[in-house]
């Protein structure tokens, strides 16, 4: 009986209400954003020869030990041709090797490409112009691996000696400067703006 009561109720209370209308999504424009991205858009004002580059992109990935001789024969045969046109396509890029990183017995490898600034980033498109070019072949085959990787990554990496007010992003410093505030004021800030301007002034 109770049942029957429920139905008749839940009856009652549709016609009431109406139907109801059918479920509908809406397009949501996205902004994709990084908090704490450091960027060194010009050629610093100081000497930094001394480092390996002054941007530094890193891919990691592992490759099967099925595939490991090919691999590094592929190397072998390709890594010199992909530094030495990097160097003639582009300026400020440079390509620094593939290296192998013992883990645990997995064969985990990172390719390390420098730049002198973000910018310089932007020459790939006219160096990977032509696809059927040796090095365009080459660079679609190192990346080959790091796409088979379900777990690869690609991190970026800048000279922390380049890291100032100029270099890091709002949000980056926002979070500096809340972290100052904590410690018991920007006095940080403060020596690292006199450091640079010493710095500057030493060099003039």
């Amino acid at each position: 009986m109770k049942s029957r009561k429920h139905l008749e109720l839940a009856r009652r209370l549709t016609l009431r209400r109406g139907v109801p209308n059918a479920p509908s999504a809406k397009e949501v424009p996205t902004e994709v954003r990084s908090n704490s991205f450091v960027a060194i858009d010009e050629p610093p004002g100081m000497d930094t020869s001394y480092a390996v580059g002054n941007v530094i992109i890193e891919w990691t990935f592992r490759v099967p030990p099925a595939e490991f001789r090919a691999f590094t024969s592929f190397l072998a045969d390709n890594e010199a041709m992909i530094a030495t046109s990097c160097g003639k396509l582009m300026e400020g890029v440079h390509y620094r090797g593939t290296f192998l990183v013992t883990d645990n017995g997995r064969f985990e490898f990172r390719t390390y490409w420098a730049y002198e600034t973000n910018v310089a980033e932007k020459q790939w498109d006219k160096a990977l112009a032509n696809p059927s070019s040796n090095f365009a072949k080459a660079v679609a085959q190192l990346r080959t691996y790091w796409l088979k990787d379900p777990n690869a990554s690609h991190r970026h990496m800048a000279l922390a000696a380049l890291l100032d007010d100029k270099t890091l992003g709002a949000f980056f410093k926002f979070t500096l400067n809340t972290a100052e505030t904590l410690a018991g004021g920007p006095a940080r800030a403060g020596a690292r703006t006199r450091s640079g301007a010493a710095r500057k002034s030493g060099r003039k």
